[in-house]
């Protein structure tokens, strides 16, 4: 690190390269299944995984503005809540689906 150091490397332009290759790594592992849903039709499964993505960013950008709470226990609370919102889209689906065939052999 010293020597990176001593060429003018910056600490964050290594943590920088390191979450680039992250996301490329998970973009490559991730898109196999995001075609997978589509072609599955599963919309409400994609915009499930999207707002908990969005709810996970404004967390991470929110969190050094609340002093009052500790990290861990909003990022606990968080993910439970989004645990339990996405049993219930799983619930709800299942439903809406159980209906229409009933509907369909009627």
């Amino acid at each position: 690190m010293r020597q990176l150091f001593i060429l003018g490397i910056k600490e964050e332009y290594i943590y920088a390269g390191i979450v680039l290759l992250c996301l490329v790594v998970c973009y490559f592992f991730v898109q196999p299944l995001v075609i997978w849903l589509v072609k599955a039709r599963a919309d409400a499964a994609l915009s499930y995984l999207l707002s908990s993505l969005m709810i996970l960013v404004l967390l991470l950008y929110v969190r050094p503005d609340l002093n009052t709470m500790a990290p861990e226990s909003l990022l606990k609370i968080v993910l439970q809540c989004m645990g339990a919102f996405g049993g219930v889209v799983l619930v709800r689906n299942v439903y809406r689906r159980r209906v229409s065939k009933q509907k369909r052999s009627i």
